[in-house]
């Protein structure tokens, strides 16, 4: 890989993601752990290029199982929203902002019925003009939208500091934000079955638990519930 050079590994899961400089512009280096995995990203990020904010391809690698691609410079959201960086105003105008991009994204595949899978906060880049960009699609599937919203709403209550009235507001706005039909049954499922799934991936029990409780306490169960009897008046 000589045409490289290696300025900075990110941390990922599964597969080698870098900064690099190629041909003098600084891009990311994706190495995939499938072909499937790489296909499924590749075939995301053109299907929303121009559609969505995510970064643009490169190239591709099929040997080398590579993908290149635009360098989005900001923070994750994940970082952001746990940070003393940004009080709880800025906060909420992130969550709206990130609503928006899932409202716009479900919209977008709604005949297609896709979601865009792994969608926690880590996953989103605020840029230094204020926008959100979605990255990581390799986990994008068939699917209900519900299924993103549940996953979205886990990741932001399940990040250090875990449960707390800011978290629960933040969740609460997004759901408020989000233009996009959701069926509030499913949600709910969805919910407990995310939060189960992430409490297994850490293996830590309590977590479900926990959420299962603060959730009741902080009527996150019923709000979507009671925002459509809301709207319907």
């Amino acid at each position: 890989m000589s045409e490289f050079e290696f300025l900075e590994r990110f941390k990922s899961r599964k597969n080698r993601v870098y900064r690099v400089r190629a041909k003098g512009e600084i891009k990311v280096l994706k190495i995939f752990s499938s072909s499937e995995a790489l296909d499924r990203e590749y075939q995301m990020l053109d299907l929303l290029k121009d559609r969505l904010n995510v970064p643009r391809i490169h190239s591709i690698d099929r040997r080398r199982r590579m993908l290149v691609m635009e360098f989005i410079e900001g923070k994750n959201l994940c970082d952001l929203v746990n940070s003393t960086e940004y009080d709880i105003t800025d906060n909420l105008r992130i969550i709206e902002k990130l609503a928006r991009w899932f409202s716009d994204f479900h919209l977008l595949l709604k005949d297609k019925q896709m979601v865009r899978g792994d969608s926690i906060l880590r996953n989103f880049i605020l840029d230094y003009k204020g926008e959100i960009y979605g990255v990581d699609f390799e986990e994008s599937r068939k699917g209900r939208a519900e299924e993103d919203i549940a996953e979205i709403c886990i990741s932001v209550l399940t990040t250090h500091p875990e449960f707390t009235e800011e978290k629960f507001e933040l969740c609460k706005r997004f759901l408020k934000a989000y233009s996009g039909n959701i069926d509030t049954l499913f949600f709910r499922k969805q919910l407990f079955k995310t939060l189960e799934k992430f409490s297994i991936r850490r293996g830590d029990v309590a977590l479900k638990d926990t959420g299962v409780k603060e959730m009741k306490k902080h009527g996150l169960i019923w709000y979507l519930d009671n925002l459509q009897k809301e709207r319907s008046i």
